[in-house]
C-alpha cells in the first residue's frame, strides 16, 4: 500500500540503525512527503546507506539528501569513495551482480542489495539511478511521487 510517509522521521530512524558511528551527514528539509511503502523505502535507504559504509570505507563524507523536485522528491545517497567500473554500472541492480571490485569474501552480500533497491523504488511507484561522481565517489538516488 502508497500512502505518504514524511522522508525525515525515516531518514533519522534508517541513519539511527545503520550508521551508528554517526559517519553520514543528512539534509532533510522538514515535512517533505513521499508516496511510498513505508518499509520498503526504509529497505531500500538501509542498502544504500550500508553499501556506501562498506565500499567507500574512510575514502570521505557520505551523505544521505532530500530535495524536491517540482512533482518529485529526490532521495540521494553519495559518499567519495573508489565509484565503480565504468562498464558495471549500467548492470547495477541486477539480481546477484557484482562488481569484480566487490567480490571478496571480506566484503560480504551475494548481489541482492541495488536488486532490493531498484525492485523497492519500482513498487513505490518509482525508480533510481546509480552514477560515479566526479572527481571520485557513488551516488545512487531515489526518485519518488510527491505525496
Amino acid at each position: 500500500q502508497l500512502a505518504a510517509v514524511e522522508l525525515e522521521p525515516l531518514v533519522r530512524e534508517t541513519l539511527a540503525t545503520e550508521d551508528t558511528a554517526g559517519r553520514i551527514v543528512a539534509s532533510v528539509p522538514p515535512q517533505i512527503a513521499a508516496r511510498a511503502d513505508a518499509p520498503l523505502l526504509a529497505r531500500a535507504l538501509g542498502n544504500l546507506v550500508r553499501n556506501a559504509l562498506r565500499y567507500a570505507g574512510d575514502s570521505g563524507a557520505i551523505t544521505v539528501d532530500v530535495v524536491r523536485e517540482g512533482d518529485h522528491v529526490l532521495v540521494s545517497v553519495a559518499d567519495e569513495g573508489p565509484g565503480v567500473p565504468a562498464d558495471a554500472l549500467a548492470r547495477l541492480g541486477e539480481p546477484f551482480y557484482r562488481p569484480e571490485l566487490a567480490r571478496t569474501r571480506e566484503s560480504g552480500g551475494v548481489g541482492l542489495g541495488l536488486a532490493i533497491v531498484r525492485s523497492a523504488a519500482a513498487a513505490c511507484g518509482g525508480e533510481v539511478h546509480f552514477a560515479n561522481r566526479e572527481p571520485r565517489g557513488f551516488g545512487a538516488e531515489l526518485r519518488l511521487a510527491v505525496a
